[in-house]
């Protein structure tokens, strides 16, 4: 049975979500790596099936026990404020150069 690359990346997926839900089911009780895999999959992880993991119940728990535990981790850095910074002073620069072209007005 030949599969689409989009279908065999969707089964890569949810077999990832599989694993970090049996990761959060038992944590704390998990090592470093695997908490990093957690941290991994929740911040870089397809944002559906990050989704996925909120909606049962027991992981629900879980999901915030290790997201209270691990919050520094889900704070956005430096790099992040200054792309949003960069991004804004661009936004005025074009702004600024579209009044003073009379565009504005």
């Amino acid at each position: 049975m030949d599969m689409s690359p989009s279908a065999q990346q969707k089964l890569v997926d949810q077999s990832r979500r599989a694993h970090v839900e049996d990761l959060l089911r038992r944590y704390p009780d998990v090592d470093a790596g695997e908490a990093a895999e957690i941290l991994r999959f929740l911040k870089k992880g397809p944002p559906l099936e990050v989704a996925l993991i909120g909606t049962d119940d027991e992981l629900k728990v879980k999901l915030g026990e290790f997201r209270e535990n691990h919050a520094s981790e889900f704070c956005l850095g430096l790099k992040e404020y200054l792309s949003v910074a960069t991004i804004v002073v661009a936004l005025i620069a074009v702004l600024a150069l579209l009044w003073d072209a009379g565009l504005g007005r």
